[in-house]
């Protein structure tokens, strides 16, 4: 579909050149209200606009002031990601306290007590293998 503008000759003389602006914000304008009347998706919109990423969809409807309500499967997706998040950087925490805690002695201490066993197909040390220098 192609839309066209009548803009008064007066007032097209001040965008001279310009109007590749123009047509982009135009377009944005559309965009925007029809993503505010839940007419299109932000992804929609993104497309719409051959934008790369949705973020930039976002920004677009913040500088239209665009603030469409979220459904009830939105916030719960976002709910999900934020538990998911949560609960890696608990994760990352409780490890980061236990390493605090830890020592060289102890873990060899620990692995002492190991113990041997038929090394199974596939955990042998590679051959070639070089042993890294001990941590000063």
């Amino acid at each position: 579909m192609e839309v066209s503008l009548q803009i008064p000759d007066e007032l097209a003389v001040r965008f001279g050149g310009h109007v590749a602006l123009l047509e982009k914000a135009a377009l944005e304008a559309v965009a925007a209200k029809a993503y505010e009347e839940d007419l299109l998706s932000l992804e929609q919109v993104r497309a719409l606009l051959e934008l790369p990423l949705q973020w930039e969809a976002v920004a677009v409807s913040k500088r239209h002031q665009v603030w469409p309500g979220q459904s009830v499967d939105e916030v719960l997706d976002d709910m999900a990601v934020v538990a998911e998040k949560l609960a890696a950087l608990q994760t990352y925490n409780l490890i980061a306290e236990k390493a605090a805690r830890g020592s060289q002695e102890n873990f060899l201490k620990a692995m002492s007590a190991v113990p041997a066993g038929v090394v199974r197909e596939g955990d042998e040390i590679p051959s070639g293998y070089k042993r890294k220098s001990k941590p000063s």
